[in-house]
């Protein structure tokens, strides 16, 4: 089971690169910074541990969000609102409390979460504002570092999975080569960590963000 997930990860990683980075030479292709906050959603958990003890939600403090991505616009293909792109992104939220089996326990630990995602974009091509929306998917690495629960420490763990987004955003173009943007992103994926935790969490995030873009025209 771990050899297949490690194997379709590594597929989409792969399928990723050879996407966005055999981009057509008459295509548009861009690259973008971005910095901004995570706010992640309560998020349900389940026991891992074969004892069915662990269930509920864990709750987050918000946190720093940050990414680069590139990829290109079909312009000189006559699909000037069709985009597909790559997408690095990383954010570090706060574990603030578990709720498990009826009982608020606080929390007190790191988290880190990774992604490495196609997207696939729609936007509206003409002027110097142009609102866009996309999809996209691909894998997911979240970990827990060593914390507390109730003041007990605990191991943290970590997991890879695969994951999905929906985002939307306006694009506003300084000149021909440079845009600035501010970016909606919702992102969800399921974690089964390890260590002294042993439990599935059901992991969701919203993102809200502000980048600058460079445009190879």
């Amino acid at each position: 089971m771990v050899k297949t997930k490690k194997m379709m990860l590594a597929i989409i990683m792969v399928a990723a690169a050879m996407f966005v980075f055999s981009a057509p030479a008459r295509a548009e292709p861009y690259v973008s910074g971005y910095l901004g906050a995570a706010f992640p959603h309560d998020s349900n958990i389940d026991d891992n541990s074969g004892l069915g003890i662990l269930y509920g939600d864990m709750e987050f403090d918000n946190g720093l969000a940050l990414g680069a991505k590139g990829g290109y616009w079909f312009e000189e293909q006559n699909l000037p609102s069709l985009g597909l792109e790559l997408d690095l992104n990383a954010h570090f939220p706060k574990a603030s409390k578990i709720n498990a089996s009826g009982v608020g326990l606080s929390t007190d630990a790191d988290v880190t979460v990774w992604s490495y995602t196609v997207n696939f974009l729609l936007r509206y091509p003409e002027g110097n504002f142009r609102p866009y929306g996309g999809v996209g998917g691909g894998w997911f690495f979240g970990k827990v570092d060593d914390g507390t629960i109730a003041g007990v420490p605990f191991n943290g763990g970590s997991d890879s999975a695969y994951g999905w987004q929906v985002l939307a955003g306006l694009d506003y173009l300084i000149n021909p080569n440079v845009s600035v943007f501010v970016e909606y992103k919702y992102s969800r994926a399921d974690f089964e960590f390890g260590g002294d935790l042993m439990f599935e969490v059901t992991y969701a995030v919203s993102q809200v963000y502000a980048g600058i873009s460079y445009n190879f025209r």
